[in-house]
């Protein structure tokens, strides 16, 4: 899969069906899989369904996400019924972590975990307070009372107030983070993250994000979010989603020298206006299913430019001036809009 959603729907009122698949590969993107459940009011009848499904793989940078909707877990359809999401029965199942499953199993703007039959849902809404949490929690921060007075590890962050670090680094064990606020700092990947930190919902980093034992790679999804930290990750950079899923970057120094960018959507990368920012250097750039690369910075004849070391377009929006001499290069079917000039472009 490479976004999208692969869905087992109700066939007729008061008929319960189930469907196994093999294996699901997520290749790119994120991408929603699961069965839908309808509840009928004007008869007071119910349709289940069941997806079982062989095997989950996953390549880097993917993303698996349970809600379908936004994070309702009911859709009203027009009155009369409403269809309720849930998550597949995994037969290979995926190991949890302090019940937690790995942090790109996400459940909209949550984790997830396994539910009494075996399919993947949301995590409890229980969350430990950051400022007693431990390696094991799932935190969140108060509205105050936040800073760390030492280097200090969770096993990931979801949502609530502002987190200054004070000069330490933050260890975020299964490398997720929800909708927050850190800086001051620095800001790594644990043990069972994989070498990933996966942002989901509105985040604002500040913190300087770093690599921890291996390269670190970062993944945005499923909101807004803005970087402006000196960041040194070796790994790559995901912005991946859909509409009005955006990667706001701050300063040439939030997107690593060299690192790999891959861009699929069509979420959205956009450097912001800053005056004077400077060159953006980076590794290999891919702008894939929809997604957009653009800027709202840069004069076209001025230093402030993009040098990459190659940039491979299939579908989207490439809006960044460039500068230098490097490939730009398009394949497959789909289209590329380009947009901005880009006089010092010699490639």
């Amino acid at each position: 899969m490479r976004g999208g959603e692969l869905s087992v729907w109700p066939v007729a009122p008061n008929v319960n069906l189930q469907e196994r698949i093999g294996t699901v590969v997520l290749e790119r993107g994120r991408s929603t899989i699961g069965g839908i459940d309808m509840q009928i009011s004007s008869t007071n009848t119910e349709s289940h369904t069941k997806l079982i499904v062989g095997q989950l793989d996953r390549r880097p940078g993917a993303v698996f996400d349970l809600i379908r909707d936004e994070q309702r877990t009911s859709i009203q359809i027009d009155g009369s019924y409403s269809v309720i999401p849930h998550g597949p029965v995994l037969e290979n199942p995926l190991p949890t972590v302090t019940g937690m499953l790995p942090a790109w199993l996400i459940a909209g703007y949550s984790f997830s975990t396994y539910a009494p039959d075996g399919s993947v849902t949301t995590v409890p809404q229980t969350y430990a307070d950051f400022a007693t949490a431990t390696a094991d929690d799932i935190a969140r921060p108060g509205t105050i009372g936040n800073n760390l007075t030492d280097d200090e590890t969770v096993h990931a962050i979801s949502g609530g107030g502002p987190i200054p670090l004070d000069g330490h680094t933050l260890t975020v064990g299964s490398g997720g983070i929800s909708s927050a606020e850190i800086g001051g700092g620095t800001l790594q990947p644990g043990q069972y993250a994989g070498g990933e930190l996966i942002f989901i919902g509105g985040n604002t980093i500040s913190a300087d994000i770093i690599d921890n034992g291996g390269p670190t790679s970062v993944i945005f999804t499923r909101g807004r979010s803005s970087i402006s930290g000196n960041n040194t990750y070796s790994g790559t950079t995901y912005v991946v989603g859909t509409y009005g899923d955006l990667l706001q970057v701050n300063s040439p120094n939030a997107l690593p020298t060299n690192a790999d960018l891959q861009i699929s959507g069509p979420a959205q990368l956009w450097l912001n206006d800053i005056p004077g920012a400077g060159t953006y250097r980076l590794g290999d750039v891919y702008v894939r299913d929809g997604g957009w690369f653009t800027a709202a910075c840069c004069d076209p004849n001025s230093t402030d430019a993009v040098i990459a070391n190659s940039i491979h377009l299939e579908s989207g929006r490439l809006s960044v001036p460039l500068s230098g001499d490097f490939t730009v290069e398009k394949t497959t079917e789909g289209t590329v809009n380009m947009n901005y000039g880009s006089p010092k472009f010699r490639g």
